[in-house]
């Protein structure tokens, strides 16, 4: 029985509590207004600010970032210009021709020990 009194006393003051909780957000105060709209309008006059703020610091990182990639644009280009191209697709050249002649010469060695290779084989096999 004395739980049960217990219980219901928490419950009762749990209820007070959240009752008067909600009474001193929803009441008017002495100037007509309500005390959750007065915060709420603080809470976006602070959004307003932030937002204006990041704006404005994505126009001054948008601006920096067109000015950087300008920069890397045209010392690329110099970068670019100052390339040895003709000598460079020679030497390549000449990389894929050696290349070339070893695979030739791997590969007619190859094939001439498989024709070994099979002879041998013919002749166990008498053919």
């Amino acid at each position: 029985m004395r739980d049960e009194d217990l219980d219901l006393l928490t419950a009762a003051l749990i209820g007070l509590t959240v009752g008067v909780g909600v009474t001193m957000l929803i009441r008017r105060g002495p100037g007509g207004r309500r005390p959750l709209v007065a915060g709420m309008e603080l809470a976006g006059r602070g959004a307003r600010i932030a937002g204006m703020a990041g704006m404005t610091g994505a126009k001054v990182a948008g601006r920096a970032a067109a000015r950087n990639a300008q920069r890397g644009w045209s010392r690329g280009m110099e970068w670019a210009s100052e390339l040895p191209l003709d000598d460079m697709g020679d030497q390549l050249r000449d990389y894929i021709e050696a290349a070339k002649g070893a695979i030739e010469d791997t590969v007619s060695g190859e094939l001439q020990d498989l024709r070994k290779s099979i002879r041998r084989r013919r002749r166990r096999l008498g053919l």
